[in-house]
């Protein structure tokens, strides 16, 4: 009999690696956007923040269909990992981006790890609500994908029925002493309307 798989380690697994790829997608497209102000200010920044949110709930919610899910906990971890994918690609923009002497953004990576701690404070006190929206509209992108194939495929297993095992027919009883009697064969008898005489031959 196959065994069900339930696809949760190959989910988590699979929706990690799109939500790190998401997330450096996230913080170039914003580097992008501070180098070319005219692409960031476009709306408000909306419009190109809920495009890359949607190209994240997409990436994060496809990555963890194909693993061919099952449990109900991955819908939920879909779309933690689709928003941490937005939450993640901000905080990397903010502590790797500095100015140089010209006023000019450029990436250092040197000091990555002593910037972190201002990044994170920076994102929790600004009250910057664009990364937000954006890690709102991946999570509900990949919370949706992941939910129906979870629905589609639970839906599968509980129309096919589970196979019985086939119980073995009991032997057939005899003592110890009593030897093994053959199957007893049927002879072909004459017909009985015709005199004995003619039955013999």
């Amino acid at each position: 009999m196959r065994e069900r798989r339930s696809g949760l380690l190959a989910g988590l697994v699979t929706g990690f690696v799109a939500m790190v790829l998401c997330s450096v997608v996230f913080a170039g497209a914003l580097y992008a956007a501070t180098i070319m102000p005219a692409l960031g200010n476009v709306g408000g920044g909306y419009p190109l923040g809920c495009a890359l949110g949607l190209v994240t709930g997409l990436l994060v919610g496809l990555a963890m269909r194909a693993a061919r899910p099952a449990s109900l906990l991955l819908p939920l971890l879909a779309a933690l990992y689709a928003a941490l994918g937005i939450a993640v690609g901000a905080v990397a923009f903010l502590a790797t981006l500095v100015y140089d002497h010209d006023e000019r953004p450029v990436i250092d990576l040197s000091g990555t790890i002593d910037r972190l701690p201002e990044a994170l404070s920076d994102l929790a006190t600004s009250g910057y609500r664009q990364p937000a929206v954006f890690a709102g509209t991946a999570a509900l992108v990949a919370l949706l994908l992941v939910a129906t194939r979870v629905r589609a495929a639970r839906r599968a297993r509980a129309t096919v029925p589970s196979a019985e095992p086939e119980t073995p027919a009991e032997p057939e009883y005899r003592s110890a002493f009593e030897p093994v009697r053959p199957r007893e064969q049927a002879t072909p008898t004459g017909d009985a309307f015709l005199p004995k005489t003619d039955r013999d031959g």
